[in-house]
């Protein structure tokens, strides 16, 4: 029997032509900077597999990187937006691939992705709508997603923020929230 490939190749598995040779004939996809069969359905797993190379171990992906790995962004975002556990001693080298920085985590804001350590949908939302530097409607769709597919609303949202005492850019995030379904251009129909 032969061996067999794993669901996700990377460079490291056959050569970058071979790859790309087996792109055009249809045979695989691109997925981040990897590659996976074309009948391989996407999910969180394969997804964290797939960025694996890019996430020394001790990161966690977030924002942006973590709205993908969840399946709720199209685009494939760059650079990787990665954290670290604030207790954690993990030393990183910079680099232009991605952007690192320290956050405080509850255990139940991670779960895994594959072999990736991602933040939950929700803290996923809270970290948007704190930390990215403006909303445009593309990303309040991303995040009214994340927060539909966690079956959580805007209640909930703004009870995990008042749940912190002191939290940076808090304010921003609340007002921010108010405004999200306007933005997204999502309107409800009453039922």
């Amino acid at each position: 029997m032969p061996p067999s490939l794993p669901l996700v190749l990377h460079s490291r598995d056959l050569p970058e032509a071979e790859l790309h040779a087996a792109r055009l004939d249809g045979d695989l996809r691109p997925l981040a900077g990897a590659f996976c069969a074309v009948d391989v359905p996407s999910s969180v797993a394969l997804r964290g597999e797939a960025i694996s190379p890019g996430v020394p171990p001790g990161l966690i992906a977030e924002r942006r990187t973590a709205a993908w790995l969840h399946g709720m962004s199209v685009a494939f975002p760059r650079p990787l937006q990665l954290c670290i556990r604030s207790t954690a001693r993990v030393r990183v080298l910079e680099s232009p691939e991605r952007e690192v920085r320290q956050s405080v985590f509850a255990d139940d804001d991670l779960e895994r992705a594959g072999p990736v350590a991602v933040t939950t949908r929700l803290r996923t939302v809270v970290d948007l709508l704190r930390w990215e530097p403006w909303i445009d409607p593309a990303l309040a769709v991303v995040i009214e997603t994340l927060m539909l597919s966690d079956g959580c609303g805007e209640a909930e949202c703004r009870a995990r923020l008042g749940a912190v005492g002191s939290l940076p850019h808090k304010r921003r995030a609340l007002a921010r929230l108010a405004g999200m379904r306007e933005l997204a251009g999502l309107r409800w129909r009453p039922a």
